[in-house]
């Protein structure tokens, strides 16, 4: 029993981190779709804080915070599924 709940914790924060690191593909591959604007290609640094040489769109700040929440709410469920079985995971 113990080692099931080890392997069901691993997959969590594993399902959790990869689902972080495939959505932050997603804004370099859909400018478009983001309605993303080129602002300065010349220079190294240009008005945005996060992508120099892009002013992100309005699409793109609410896939990014939807993508934050999504993750927020995860890590709150694995920290709750951690706290409701912690009696199985001691020795």
């Amino acid at each position: 029993m113990k080692l099931n709940l080890w392997y069901g914790l691993s997959l969590r924060v594993i399902a959790l981190f990869v689902t972080a690191m495939i959505t932050s593909f997603s804004p370099e591959l859909f400018r478009d779709l983001f309605g993303d604007i080129l602002y300065n290609p010349d220079k190294t640094y240009g008005r945005g804080f996060i992508d120099e040489k892009w002013d992100w769109g309005f699409r793109h700040y609410l896939y990014f915070w939807m993508c934050f929440i999504l993750f927020t709410i995860q890590a709150v469920r694995l920290c709750m599924w951690i706290d409701k079985n912690k009696n199985d995971f001691k020795p």
